[in-house]
C-alpha cells in the first residue's frame, strides 16, 4: 500500500503551474499502466487523445500512450 507520496507531489505540481497562470497541464502515460492513470484520473485529469502503436507482420499492439489534460477550474487532488 502507498503511502500517498506521488498524490501529494502530483497535488503539489498542478498548484504551483496553476499558480503561474498555466491554463492547463498536459501529460503522456503508457495506456498499461493502470496504477498512474488511476491517479491522473482521480486528479481531475482527461483523455484528450491516445496513440497506438502496432506490430505490422503480427498486426498486433505492441505499445499505447494516452495524452491527458488537468484544466485550471477542474477540482484539485487532496492528499490522502
Amino acid at each position: 500500500m502507498g503511502r500517498a507520496w506521488g498524490r501529494a507531489l502530483l497535488s503539489a505540481g498542478i498548484a504551483a503551474l496553476h499558480a503561474r497562470g498555466a491554463q492547463s497541464v498536459t501529460l503522456g502515460v503508457d495506456s498499461g499502466a493502470a496504477a498512474p492513470l488511476t491517479l491522473y484520473r482521480s486528479a481531475g485529469f482527461t483523455e484528450i487523445d491516445r496513440l497506438e502503436l502496432w506490430e505490422a507482420q503480427a498486426g498486433r499492439q505492441i505499445a499505447g500512450v494516452e495524452h491527458l489534460r488537468h484544466q485550471s477550474d477542474a477540482v484539485g487532488l487532496q492528499a490522502a
